[in-house]
């Protein structure tokens, strides 16, 4: 006897219908096309066999619909998934099936399915850890910038406490004298070398992954940057030593720290000037960073990836969201729409005038949310939310009362195999003695 019990690290299952939407449609694709893709995928159809065999021993039913095809079809969406799943949002910000929560509930209890919405599974403990980047490969030219870069941490004229490496101490340091933090995270796709929407794509005629997040950067440091003695454009100059003013005290409190996750690509900082206040880094302890920020004073400009969307929640932080794809585009409507954002949408243009546009928008919207207070507060009282939902410790209740149930009922099935045999009231009395 085994329990199974499904993780879902999305908004619940409403939200799955815009992404094949955003994903499939609008890249020229049907629904219909892709689950045959699934049905006839040589390489899914093994990891359902070995799903199926021992030691893990599901049942094939599970697979029947197609998976991941059933989400997609009429709801209850995802109704041949475990009997219990746990969704790692606040059921205030799901992507609803129902308008009414409890509605929506009863439409999968009525599949004998239940909903746990625990929110995000953060540790309380430092330490988190999680995928830097899915670059695969390097030719000889880029093996050997990336291990210069590795010998200087992926910096290029990022001067702050040279001697220092730790970002998550840099952060605290910066917090203990009052200066603000700004955060930049696009995420691992973006930054890496998938042909559709990684690091040199350019989806449906925008700019591409690198100029993405470049353009996010430069936006950033137009409002967060020191300030520049020249007015030559921050991607025009490469390592202009001179255009800062060098006057200018990094440690000062109107100098904020931006701490920058620019992936592994060789080039990520090719055309950049950053200025003494910035960190430039392949990757972040993201959680680690957050959790030493002040929700009022702060600031974390990401993607709208679910994982730091929900990070950024559970620490109340505001934030600005440049979504390249899939569900981080309604993620980036719903925070905005609920007061605790600003969304800046990719280019549906290319060139430098496209660039140019996207840069000062993200200048824009790092602005606005500096300077209102309300994004902030709006982001506390999704903090709430999300602390209320549980998050690790309710998880494991859930996860522990549905291993113990297993273990009532192969107790129960043990007790029947010793019964078998025996007269009928020897067989009552072994019950009755199990039963008290």
């Amino acid at each position: 006897l085994v329990t199974t019990q499904a993780l879902w690290t999305m908004n619940g299952f409403g939200g799955v219908k815009g992404l094949i939407g955003d994903m499939i449609v609008k890249q020229g694709g049907t629904l219909a096309a892709f689950k045959d893709l699934y049905a006839t995928s040589k390489g899914n159809q093994a990891a359902i066999e070995a799903l199926c065999a021992p030691p893990y021993n599901l049942d094939r039913a599970l697979f029947a619909e197609g998976s991941p095809p059933w989400v997609f079809s009429e709801p209850p969406y995802a109704s041949t998934l475990a009997p219990s799943s746990l969704i790692t949002t606040a059921a205030a910000l799901r992507d609803p099936v129902r308008e009414s929560l409890d509605e929506e509930m009863a439409l999968y209890a009525a599949k004998g399915k239940r909903l746990h919405w625990v929110g995000p599974l953060l540790p309380d403990a430092p330490g988190a850890e999680r995928a830097t980047t899915h670059k695969e490969t390097f030719n000889a030219q880029e093996k050997e910038r990336r291990d210069a870069d590795a010998r200087r941490l992926h910096r290029r004229r990022s001067e702050l406490h040279p001697a220092r490496e730790d970002v998550v101490e840099l952060v605290r340091n910066a917090k203990s004298v009052g200066r603000r933090v700004v955060v930049v995270s696009l995420g691992t796709v973006v930054t890496s070398d998938h042909p559709g929407v990684g690091w040199k794509a350019a989806p449906g005629h925008s700019i591409t992954g690198k100029d993405l997040v470049q353009g996010v950067v430069d936006g950033v440091l137009d409002v967060a940057g020191l300030p520049r003695l020249s007015s030559m454009p921050s991607r025009a100059l490469d390592d202009a030593e001179d255009v800062f003013d060098e006057g200018a005290d990094v440690d000062d409190d109107a100098a904020p720290l931006v701490v920058c996750a620019m992936g592994q690509q060789v080039d990520a900082l090719d055309g950049l000037s950053l200025p003494p206040n910035v960190l430039c880094r392949a990757s972040i302890p993201q959680v680690d960073v957050l959790r030493e920020l002040v929700a009022s004073e702060d600031l974390f400009v990401h993607h709208g990836g679910q994982n730091s969307v929900m990070e950024a929640l559970s620490f109340g932080l505001p934030a600005v969201v440049c979504p390249t794809f899939g569900d981080q585009v309604g993620n980036a409507e719903k925070l905005e729409a609920l007061g605790a954002g600003l969304r800046v949408d990719r280019p549906t243009a290319s060139g430098a005038d496209a660039v140019g546009a996207y840069r000062r928008d993200v200048a824009a919207a790092v602005r606005t949310i500096r300077e209102d207070p309300s994004f902030a507060a709006a982001a506390g009282k999704l903090q709430a939310e999300l602390k209320s939902a549980g998050g690790v410790t309710e998880a494991e209740a859930i996860l522990r009362a549905a291993i113990e149930a297993v273990a009532e009922r192969k107790e129960v099935a043990t007790l029947a195999d010793s019964c078998m045999g025996m007269d009928l009231s020897a067989a009552w009395e072994k019950v009755r003695a199990y039963a008290t």
